[in-house]
């Protein structure tokens, strides 16, 4: 993410064909993210492509955007038909997201549930053994360095955020992931505004003075 609330974002995920199979093969899901995306004029997909190494598929993808909080409402594009009211899987996957502004910082908080993507007869003990090793991450880059998070990883002097969960602990229900931020360049704009609000008074003060201390033209 920018100081303006634009940035990019990063997709990958390696599984199984067969789970792959369950959602109607890569081809079908590269298809669905073009059609999709190309309706949104906030969301620009600039590459997509999937990779076969036997037994399992790569798929990765990189998109940029405008405004970060456009991002859900983007993927309500993906459902099928586009007004209903169930959620589509991209958005399940991406989570229920709300950022607020609590000045002076940014408050962030993404709720995952990803059990509805999951078939009943997955869930037992035995896949979940099998799944144990299988891992969903999360990855937020900031302009400004974050104090208050429930991350897991931390890097880049505070500005990179990793959330990391096993799947058999997604299947236990929800999950969150959570942090506050600074507001980026809120003292510049701070300092601006002042400066703006001065000047404006400054000039309303020589206004006043001038038409007030001006003598009446003679006649």
């Amino acid at each position: 993410m920018n100081a303006d609330g634009s940035g990019q974002a990063r997709f990958k995920v390696t599984a199984p064909n067969l789970l792959f199979s369950k959602f109607g093969g890569a081809e079908k899901i590269i298809a669905d993210a073009e059609a999709g995306i190309a309706q949104s004029k906030d969301v620009t997909l600039k590459r997509i492509h999937a990779v076969n190494s036997g037994a399992n598929t790569t798929l990765e993808a990189e998109l940029s955007f405008k405004d970060a909080r456009k991002l859900g409402s983007t993927l309500r594009a993906f459902r099928d038909p586009p007004d209903s009211p169930e959620k589509c899987q991209e958005e399940i996957l991406f989570g229920d997201t709300t950022v607020q502004i609590v000045i002076p910082k940014i408050q962030y908080h993404r709720e995952l549930d990803i059990r509805s993507l999951v078939p009943p007869e997955s869930n037992n003990p035995l896949a979940l053994r099998l799944l144990d090793k299988a891992t969903m991450s999360y990855r937020i880059h900031l302009p400004t360095t974050v104090k208050n998070h429930n991350a897991d990883q931390v890097s880049d002097e505070g500005k990179t955020l990793q959330w990391d969960f096993t799947i058999p602990e997604l299947l236990e229900g929800p999950v969150q992931m959570e942090f506050s931020s600074p507001i980026p360049r809120l003292s510049l704009y701070l300092t601006i505004a002042g400066l703006v609000l001065f000047l404006a008074i400054a000039a309303g003060i020589f206004l006043w003075k001038r038409n007030n201390l001006t003598p009446p033209a003679s006649t």
